[in-house]
């Protein structure tokens, strides 16, 4: 039996020997379906399976268009669960809130580029992009937080727009 590398697995434990059988960090996964016996002592494959066909519904339910701005609070609650389950030990709100502040510092990164501010010049599409991060981090971040953020928007839309733009001087007549 062979032993192949991915690519992206390369600098980790991870080397896939056959479809069936994976070896990490020195244990040995059989995970053959031909009728022979499993060595799962974790639990591992089934748990992967139930992730899988969990992760699978909800994109099939969230779906969301890019241009459905009403989708993202699912989205958002698929992304959610998919990090809960990734990062299990890690604090929710602490790694979203830490993630916006990221998110944001890379779209302005890529603002400066656009705008001429920086050394490097750059295109709109990264500004694009970036600019799509901040907003689906920003709801996964209150999706962390319990905030129904188009509720937090609407009202705070309505506050923005009846404080005023800018105080200027009434003119003077002479």
């Amino acid at each position: 039996m062979t032993t192949t590398s991915h690519p992206a697995t390369q600098a980790s434990a991870l080397h896939v020997v056959t479809d069936d059988d994976v070896t990490r960090a020195g244990r040995h996964y059989d995970f053959s379906s031909d009728g022979g016996a499993v060595h799962d002592p974790a639990g591992l494959r089934s748990a992967l399976d139930a992730d899988r066909q969990h992760l699978a519904e909800q994109r099939r339910a969230a779906d969301p268009a890019p241009d459905d701005l009403s989708a993202l609070p699912v989205l958002a609650q698929v992304i959610s669960a998919a990090l809960i389950r990734a990062f299990p030990d890690s604090d929710e709100q602490v790694r979203q809130t830490l993630a916006l502040a990221e998110e944001a510092g890379e779209f302005v990164q890529a603002a400066r580029r656009y705008l001429g501010m920086a050394r490097t010049p750059g295109e709109l599409e990264p500004v694009t992009a970036e600019l799509a991060d901040v907003v689906i981090t920003a709801f996964v971040t209150a999706e962390a937080f319990g905030i129904d953020l188009p509720a937090a928007i609407a009202t705070k839309t309505s506050t923005v727009l009846t404080r005023g733009w800018r105080n200027t001087p009434a003119p003077t007549t002479a």
